[in-house]
Parts: structure tokens; sequence; C-alpha cells
């Protein structure tokens, strides 16, 4: 029996992604709605992230599985798959960008009070 290590590799890196995109949206929301010290930079997630949290979570879910989806796609059909996983930890380092300024900002929030 064939195990692909490539294919589980980039299943964990896909799932690393999707739960630091789940993390991000739950503490932009924290930031944004309880602490009330962050505010949306991205024009597109702003009326998104106005939405109530039981509304958004679901829809943000179904938001960060198309992208997923398609990376995996990308891995299937792909001649490379290597060139795939290195996309996809791009993908997953740009995602920290974000997660790390909200966590930062919640923080430093944190500590004035």
């Amino acid at each position: 029996m064939y195990i692909d290590m490539y294919l589980i590799r980039a299943k964990r890196l896909l799932a690393y992604m999707g739960l630091f995109m789940i993390l991000d949206y739950i503490l932009t929301y924290i930031g944004i709605h309880i602490l009330q010290c962050i505010i949306e930079a991205n024009p597109f997630m702003r009326n998104f992230m106005e939405l109530p949290f039981i509304v958004g979570l679901p829809l943000r879910i179904v938001y960060i599985l198309f992208p997923i989806n398609l990376l995996l796609l990308a891995y299937y059909y792909s001649d490379n798959k290597n060139s795939i996983l290195k996309i996809i930890h791009g993908m997953l380092l740009f995602q920290f960008v974000p997660l790390f300024l909200h966590l930062f900002w919640i923080f430093q929030y944190i500590q004035l009070y």
C-alpha cells in the first residue's frame, strides 16, 4: 500500500491554515465587538465583521473551505506536488501576519487596563 506523505503533509498544513483563519476571525471579533480596540482594515470584510458571531462563524468556515479545497484540488491534479506545498507554506506564513497583529493589539489593550 502506497502512502503519499506529501498528501498527508498538505492536508495537515491546510488544516493549520483553516485553524489559523478561524482563530483570526475569533480574535478580530473579540477585538472589534468586545474590547473595541481593533478596527477591520480590510474593506471587503467590514460588513462581514458586523454580523453576529453565531452567524459570522459558520459563514467564515464556509469562506475558509473555498481556498483550502482549491489548494487540495491543485495538489491532486498537479504534477509538481512540491510546488503546491510551497504555495501552501507561503499562504500559511501570510496568515500569521494578521493573526499575530490581532493578538498583539489585544494583549496591549489588556495590559493597559
